[in-house]
């Protein structure tokens, strides 16, 4: 088959390098015969040039005449060592002048060949970043007074994108070549469909003496070229993918043009009129505006190579300044990432029996052009509009560092990443660390990467660079920032909003350390030692099953841990949901201990947040609740003091013991006072006068309380909760302050003023005991069944009383 017209891609800057070496060779001292006087080189120039070559000696003033004529003229030719450029780019920082002037090339040729045993018919689109470099002297013939040291020409040089002192090869492009080859074996047709990447151009636009008119010259363009090849001939059809990516495609020779031309621009010889014009006037202004312009010019040509008659139009088309490309961050689902909240990668760790087997989120990055339309979406992605691609690195940051998993567990872990990019990517993601991967491809357009969390209250940002072209990341979300924050959390708190507003507490816009709860009211300190954000992260829990799980706790009130000991766990928990009835005060279960750690110097764990955070204000415990003294049916033991009238909170608080064999004794102690359980007439007065007020006869209690005992014991236990964690978060007896100032002289009167205050003030609150009054009518309406502890006397709910609630707090 016959070579189609797509020719090496070289720069093609003969002039350049030829009169660099004219230069360089005249101005030596040792002058050559064979070196030719150029064309328009000034007379008196000439004249020493022609001496040397007859071989007379040169005197030193020629000399450096002859070197002065060559600095100059070489000084001319817009060089890149001579040239770094004249005008820096107004959106280049001061200093960085050698960057040029940015710009965008689109160039397009279409054309026909034709011979008689051969048609083709090609159309190929190339666009690639650039950087302009303009010598600014006049509009002088560039060609025509190139020797001439009074001329003053300009020019646009124009070189590929650098990044460091490596070509960023950053556009693309399409290419298709249909052709028709005849012989006398028969017919053979292929078609050639592909797209370049990594595409790069460079040429030059020159004045021509001409007034304003610039003449394009001496370009090529091309890139890495990936493409189908199809051939149908006598054998049959032959499919086959052509110009592996890692290759660098034969380039395209741009300005056909001047194959046209009789005499083609040279140095010495005036600039050929110009097909493809631009306009000098109207460069030179994009370039002092600073702001994007475009200039266009085409034209058509037609020549005979390689015995094919070729015919057809090119064009380019250059953007100075063009807006930046854009290098927008998105969530591959919108909606999944407005709902996401950070649970542990089962695989990182090793935990799926309490938090399953999460996904991973993925975010998309995509290449932009603003000044372009947007190109439809795809699966509800965006769609690069622009030929223009690069390396994607995609990075994590401000990303958070703490122990653990959640606020208690696990009990021993090192301080981690929350987030992090799991090696399992996508096929084309190279994965650098758990914070940066990037694509495989140095040409790509997007890349679609996986972020996992390993803690429940992970936060962080995902952004991405590309650094060939100098490109920072632009949320698709919110233009005005450059990053896509993990999760949702535009009120900055690092706690997700779609948490805050599934618990309807978004709109108060929390800070993460807040810590002032007020329900339920009337306590004497706001709060619960647990931060907005700490109940947010969540932790390991019993559910009313007894079965541990992860739980993120409610914002809107007060929360109190508890660990009950596996005896009488299920009253412990009735005693508990009591309390948390009758104060309004939210009631955590903790599993182990495990999920504790010991506070201080104490060996009982009750720290809960142990698994600290930034935004943690206090090491808070839980209450403890055992059964491990017979002394009395229940009591809070402090952690300084066991003293009533010292005040109490979850970190204060030791443990509290709640005694069934004390409850068994005491519920024994009432019922031998009956008259079928002791000896004749020993009943107290106190029973005996409670029974006429009540209307219930001792007798008939007597009949049935060894049947009911063990349900009597049971509602006592649960009472005692109730009792003793009124006194865990700072609850204290009635009229206590007057039983201290009294100072009782013996048993008998330290008993009647027991009787006196603590049986004294509202019967409907917790802490009364209501077993101590004088007036015994509610003990014996509880050992005769008819009032089951589980509501006040009379039937109403048990609740504090003001006086109690004043001094109720969960931290100090």
């Amino acid at each position: 088959m016959k070579q189609p017209f797509m020719v090496r891609f070289r720069r093609a800057f003969a002039f350049v390098s030829a009169a660099l070496c004219t230069a360089a060779v005249l101005s030596s001292a040792a002058v050559h015969a064979d070196v030719m006087i150029p064309p328009g080189t000034p007379p008196d120039i000439a004249a020493i040039i022609a001496k040397g070559q007859n071989g007379q000696p040169l005197t030193m003033p020629e000399i450096m005449k002859l070197a002065e004529w060559g600095r100059i003229s070489a000084a001319k030719l817009n060089t890149p060592a001579g040239n770094p450029t004249q005008l820096p780019s107004p959106h280049s920082p001061a200093g960085n002048a050698d960057k040029g002037i940015p710009c965008m090339i689109h160039y397009t040729i279409n054309y026909t060949g034709h011979a008689q045993d051969y048609d083709e018919t090609s159309r190929v689109t190339i666009v690639a970043r650039c950087m302009m470099f303009p010598q600014l002297g006049g509009l002088d013939d560039y060609f025509g007074t190139s020797f001439q040291p009074s001329a003053h020409p300009s020019s646009f040089r124009f070189e590929p994108l650098m990044a460091g002192t490596q070509i960023a090869r950053v556009g693309g492009g399409t290419f298709h070549q249909n052709s028709t080859s005849r012989s006398r074996s028969g017919t053979a047709e292929s078609k050639l469909d592909g797209s370049y990447s990594s595409a790069v151009a460079s040429f030059m636009l020159v004045t021509t003496g001409q007034g304003g008119t610039l003449y394009p010259w001496s370009g090529g363009a091309g890139g890495v070229g990936k493409g189908t090849l199809t051939v149908t001939d006598r054998d049959g059809t032959h499919t086959n993918v052509s110009y592996p990516e890692n290759n660098f495609l034969d380039g395209l020779g741009m300005f056909s043009a001047e194959k046209t031309i009789a005499n083609p621009a040279q140095p010495g010889h005036p600039c050929p009129v110009p097909t493809m014009r631009f306009s000098y006037q109207t460069l030179t202004a994009a370039i002092a505006a600073g702001s994007p312009t475009t200039i266009s010019g085409s034209e058509p040509f037609q020549f005979k190579m390689g015995g094919i008659d070729y015919a057809g139009t090119d064009s380019l088309s250059i953007t100075v300044n063009p807006r930046p490309l854009e290098l927008l961050i998105e969530p591959t689902d919108t909606a999944d990432y407005k709902k996401w909240l950070p649970m542990p990668d089962a695989d990182d760790t090793g935990s799926p029996e309490f938090f399953g087997h999460p996904d991973p989120i993925k975010m998309h990055v995509v290449m932009h052009d603003p000044a372009q339309p947007d190109a439809p979406a795809a699966n509800g992605l965006r769609q690069t509009n622009t030929a223009v691609r690069g390396r994607i690195d995609i990075y994590l940051h401000d990303v958070s560092e703490q122990a653990g998993i959640c606020m208690n567990f696990p009990s021993t872990s090192d301080i981690k990443k929350g987030l992090f990019f799991p090696h399992d990517q996508e096929a084309d993601i190279e994965w650098i660390d758990e914070q940066h991967v990037r694509t495989k491809s140095v040409a790509a357009f997007d890349a679609t990467v996986k972020v996992a969390a390993r803690d429940t209250g992970a936060y962080g940002k995902v952004d991405a660079k590309c650094e060939p072209l100098g490109i920072d990341s632009t949320s698709a979300l919110s233009h005005t920032i450059s990053y896509v924050s993990l999760p949702l959390d535009d009120n900055g708190n690092h706690i997700a909003d779609q948490w805050e507003k599934d618990h309807n507490i978004w709109d108060r816009n929390l800070a993460a350390d807040w810590d002032d709860e007020s329900e339920p009211p009337g306590l004497q300190t706001k709060g619960d030692g647990i931060t907005a954000y700490e109940e947010y992260r969540g932790f390991l829990v019993d559910n009313a099953s007894h079965k541990e799980e992860f739980q993120r706790l409610e914002q809107g009130s007060r929360k109190l841990f508890l660990f009950l000991v596996e005896k009488d766990k299920d009253l412990h928990s009735a005693g508990a949901e009591l309390f948390k009835h009758t104060t309004g005060i939210d009631i955590v279960y903790l599993h182990s201990t495990g999920r504790m750690k010991p506070l201080g110097s104490r060996l009982y764990p009750r720290w809960v947040n142990f698994n600290h955070t930034p935004f943690t204000t206090m090491q808070q415990a839980c209450v403890w609740i055992d059964d491990y003294n017979d002394s009395q049916p229940g009591f809070l033991k402090g952690v300084d003091s066991n003293g009533d009238a010292d005040p109490h909170c979850p970190v204060l608080d030791d443990s509290i013991n709640l005694s069934r064999n004390a409850c068994q004794n005491q519920v024994e102690s009432w019922v031998r006072n009956l008259p079928q359980f002791g000896p004749a007439g020993h009943v107290p007065r106190s029973f005996t006068e409670a029974a006429a007020a009540t209307g219930i006869s001792l007798e008939s209690i007597g009949e049935t309380i060894q049947a009911r005992t063990p349900t009597l014991v049971n509602e006592l236990i649960i009472f005692c909760t109730m009792h003793e964690l009124g006194h865990s978060v700072g609850g204290r007896h009635h009229g206590l302050e007057q039983y201290l100032r009294a100072n009782p002289a013996n048993d008998d009167e330290n008993y009647r003023l027991q009787s006196q205050f603590y049986g004294g003030g509202d019967p409907t609150c917790p802490m009364r005991y209501w077993h101590f009054p004088a007036d015994q009518s509610d003990v014996i309406r509880f050992i005769a069944g008819q009032w089951d502890l589980m509501s006040a006397p009379g039937g109403g709910d048990w609740t504090f009383c003001p006086e109690d609630r004043l001094n109720m707090r969960i931290k100090p």
